[in-house]
Order: structure tokens, then sequence, then C-alpha cells
């Protein structure tokens, strides 16, 4: 009678607790705002709908709490345990993403007790009571189950903590939209928006996308270097990049595969760090994210920061270039963090400042080209990838060097000439019609690494880009 009375007791504290509860979570339904005080806004205003369809799980489960007490109990216990594991994920991000949390709230205006913090989560008003109800509803519940529950322990143990067990078996499972392996964030959560949004042409995954660190960090590229793309907004940046799907039917299909491959092969078994670190100084700690996307460049880096299209048509076409161009982008964020995130003025006029950017960017692309060559050739993935087709041809690459220093030491010996038209075809032989400045910038490197030792070609990196090149030419 006593454990009836208790059991009771616990089932009106628990139904109490939960009620509060679901009366404080559909205020994020409806919004709550009094003058000038925003405690929480609509789900439907911040296109957020996967609230409105948990509310709409909770009636459910409050319904058969209530009605169905047997099935009910637990079917709360697993919504619950569910909901506690989203909210208390939350709290464990990286730095990045919490100036993201925080610049997302801070934009609605939301209530809060306490300010915010760049190095960790510090939630709004209504989303720290929240995780205290949910936390009360869960223990609550708990209690009640135990108390009316007449089972040994070992059975008790197995009937609670089974339905926990389970979802986080099916959590780890599954693929994360951003898999963290040591000091980078390898995030995913760019690609899988852009394919929800071709599958079902909702508007609301175009706007998540444009929240996204990844977005940011495109946009940001394409204003800091001019790219020919749509930029006014990050929308009609992110709406431009993910329109070409319409020219090709077979595009998202093959996109989906290389998400996959992605994920498998570059994240999960952190093959672009771990390769990337060994040509870089043996000190060096990475600190940012390499992002997965849809359209724009077939990869760039920006700041602490690198990005793969996995919809670019050369690897649309060759899958597995994408694990050595990951290396490749991921040297670039490296290389960019130890020269400070500092690069020559683009903004130029003089032969003198031409030839400070071609010694970076021989330096830059030369280095990130030259990381990946020992592993592709390991795994017999030369041939692919013209650059290193040519870096074989030795008769090719003496025309390709002369050329080269040619057009180098045209800038260089004549500091204070004005630039002209004519000068400029010269940097588009160097980058794009010859891609000199990637397979003779790693011709040197690998040059450099042979006869001085990795630990100096590394040790180059933070130094003046022109140093890379003086060494080199001491290597003959």
């Amino acid at each position: 009678m006593k454990n009836m009375e208790e059991m009771i007791r616990w089932k009106n504290i628990s139904t109490i607790i939960i009620g509060i509860l679901f009366f404080w979570f559909t205020l994020d339904i409806t919004g709550f705002s009094i003058g000038n005080f925003t405690l929480v806004v609509s789900c439907f205003v911040d296109n957020n709908f996967m609230d409105f369809i948990w509310w709409c799980v909770f009636i459910v489960g409050i319904s058969l709490y209530i009605f169905k007490d047997k099935i009910g109990r637990y079917f709360m216990l697993v919504f619950l345990v569910i909901w506690a594991f989203i909210q208390g994920s939350i709290y464990f991000r990286t730095i990045e993403r919490i100036e993201s949390y925080n610049n997302y709230f801070d934009s609605w205006g939301t209530h809060r007790l306490f300010p915010t913090s760049d190095t960790f989560i510090i939630k709004d008003t209504y989303h720290i009571f929240i995780d205290v109800l949910i936390l009360a509803s869960l223990v609550s519940l708990i209690v009640f189950i135990i108390k009316g529950v007449r089972i040994s322990k070992r059975k008790l143990c197995l009937a609670l903590f089974a339905p926990v067990l389970m979802f986080l078996h099916v959590a780890c499972g599954q693929n994360n939209s951003i898999i963290q392996k040591g000091n980078i964030s390898y995030d995913f959560t760019f690609a899988e928006l852009a394919v929800k949004y071709l599958e079902t042409s909702d508007s609301a995954y175009l706007h998540r996308i444009t929240e996204l660190n990844a977005t940011e960090h495109l946009y940001n590229h394409s204003k800091r270097f001019n790219y020919d793309v749509p930029n006014d907004t990050k929308l009609e940046l992110v709406t431009y990049l993910l329109s070409s799907v319409n020219k090709d039917e077979n595009l998202l299909a093959n996109f989906k595969r290389n998400l996959d491959f992605a994920k498998r092969n570059i994240a999960k078994a952190d093959f672009p760090q771990m390769i990337a670190l060994q040509y870089l100084p043996e000190n060096f700690n990475f600190s940012g994210s390499l992002f997965f996307t849809f359209g724009y460049d077939l990869g760039v880096a920006y700041a602490n920061n690198a990005s793969l299209n996995l919809a670019h048509s050369y690897f649309l076409k060759n899958m597995e270039e994408l694990k050595y161009y990951a290396i490749h982008e991921l040297h670039h964020a490296g290389f960019v963090a130890l020269k400070n995130n500092v690069m020559p003025s683009l903004d130029i006029t003089t032969y003198g400042e031409m030839a400070q950017i071609i010694e970076y960017l021989t330096h830059l692309e030369g280095m990130a080209t030259y990381a990946p060559l020992e592993i592709r050739i390991k795994e017999n993935a030369i041939d692919v990838d013209s650059d290193y087709v040519t870096l074989r041809d030795s008769a090719q690459m003496r025309e390709y060097e002369k050329e080269y220093f040619d057009i180098y030491f045209h800038f260089k010996n004549n500091p204070d000439s004005i630039i002209t038209d004519d000068d400029w075809y010269k940097i588009y032989v160097l980058s794009d019609e010859k891609r000199l400045l990637y397979i003779i910038g790693a011709f040197m490197a690998q040059a450099i690494d042979q006869q001085f030792g990795r630990e100096k070609l590394v040790n180059l990196i933070p130094e003046s880009s022109e140093n890379f090149i003086i060494t080199y030419l001491k290597t003959k």
C-alpha cells in the first residue's frame, strides 16, 4: 500500500513537471514578447519547423502518459532522453560553432540572464529554463518508474536504460554532420543541407545554409578575391551555387556518392590532417575546419579554414582525387595560419609588388602540391592529375622551369617598373594556363626537402616566401 502511495505521488509530481515543460515548450511554437522584451521567437518565424514536429510528438507522448500509462511512461522516457541528449550536446561545440551559435541568438535579441562567452556555450533565458525542466522531468519520471516496477534491480536497469543505450547506439552509428579529429572539424553540414534542399526545394533549407560557418567561409573568400559570383548577400551566393544541379540530372546522385566517400575515407580516417601535418612545422596544430560544400571553386582556403566542392566536375569524374585535394587545401589553411593570415596585397601597380605575389603563391601552391606527392606515388595516383604527370616529365620540367624564372626575374629585376596589360598575361601563364606556380613550386619543395631535409623545408613557411625561392636556387 505504501509503495502504491509513493508511486501515485511521484506520478503526480512527474505529470506536473512535464506539464510545465509542455507549457514552456509551447512558447517556442507561439513566440513570447512584451514590448522590447523577447523571451523566445516563434519557430515559424526562424523557419525551425523541426521544433513544431517535436512539439507534436510531445503531445502524443503526454496523451499516452495520461491515458495509457504503462506504454506512455516508457514512450516519455525515450522522448526525454533523446531531448536531453540533443540539448546537452549543444554545450560541446568548437570555438567557431560557439561564435555562430551566439550570433544566431543575438540576431533575434532574446533575453539573457548571463552574457555570452567566446569559449563555452551560455544559453539565453528561455533555453536555460527548458534544459532545467527537461532534466527535472526526466528525473521525476525515472523515480516514478522505479517506484511502480516490482522486478529485480538487474531487469529494472535494463528496462530503464535500454532505450538510452539504443538511442546512443543509433546516434553514434549515424554519419555525423561534423566529425572532430584532433583540432580539425570535418564539417559536412553545408553538403547535407544542400542535398535536402535539392531533394525537396524547401527554401527553409536554403536559409539554414546561409547561416553556416561554411557559407561565411565561401562568402568571405569571394569578397576577398573578387570571385565572379553573385555575392551581394549570402543568400544570393548560396542560391547561385545550388542552381547548377538543374543542368545535370546525374549531378545530385554523384554528389551524394562523393559525400559518402568523403565521410568514410577522408574525415573518419583523418587522412588529410595526418598527411598535411608532415609538411608543416613540428609544433604546428590546426585550429579550424575543412568544409565540404556544393558549388564554388574546386577547393579554397581562407583564414584558418579550407573547403572542398564535392560537386566540382573534376571530383564527379575522379572521386578518389578528393583525398589528395583535401590534403592540398588543408595544407593551405596551415600555411596561411603560419603566415599570420597575411599575404601580399592584390592591389598592385609595380613589378616589385608583382614579384612578391609570385613568391607567395609559388610557396603556397608549391608546398600544397608537394604535400600529397608521396602518398600519391604510394597509392599509384599520379597519372590522373596533369600537375603530377608533368612533374615526372623531366624534359617538360626543364622547359617549364626556364619559363617560370624568365617571368619571375622579369618582375624581380625591375622592381620600379609599372605593370601593363601584357604583364597580367604572364601571371595567367603562371597560374592557369600552365600552372607553373603549382608545378614548379612543388619541384622546388621537393628539391629543398631532398637536399636540406624536411625540417628546413617546413620552417621556411613562416619566413618571407622569397627565402623559399632563394633556398631552392642554392640546391642547383
